[in-house]
């Protein structure tokens, strides 16, 4: 996996200007790419990521990832951090 930094940023063909990519994680994480949506940002790609299938199908964001295990079976964690410990857990076995 290459670490080093990109020295070209990316840029949009149509408009030649740098391509903006907003990351959120969680249920907090993509509620704020909905507030984002709203104001200055609008421009930007959202990149919405989460255990949640009902959080990401109500996102407007133009990426989704669903982290989908049969152990959250699309419901995500609740905010219970032991319940999002046993995720990673049972995708990277020891």
């Amino acid at each position: 996996m290459n670490t080093e930094p990109d020295p070209q940023p990316t840029v949009s063909e149509a408009t030649n200007q740098p391509v903006v990519k907003i990351f959120g994680v969680g249920n907090a994480g993509v509620e704020l790419l909905e507030l984002f949506s709203r104001t200055e940002f609008a421009g930007a790609d959202f990149v919405a990521i989460n255990t949640d299938a009902a959080s990401l199908a109500n996102s407007n964001a133009t990426v989704k990832v669903h982290l989908e295990t049969r152990l959250m079976r699309g419901l995500g964690t609740g905010g219970d951090p032991e319940r999002a410990a046993l995720w990673p857990r049972s995708i990277f076995p020891r």
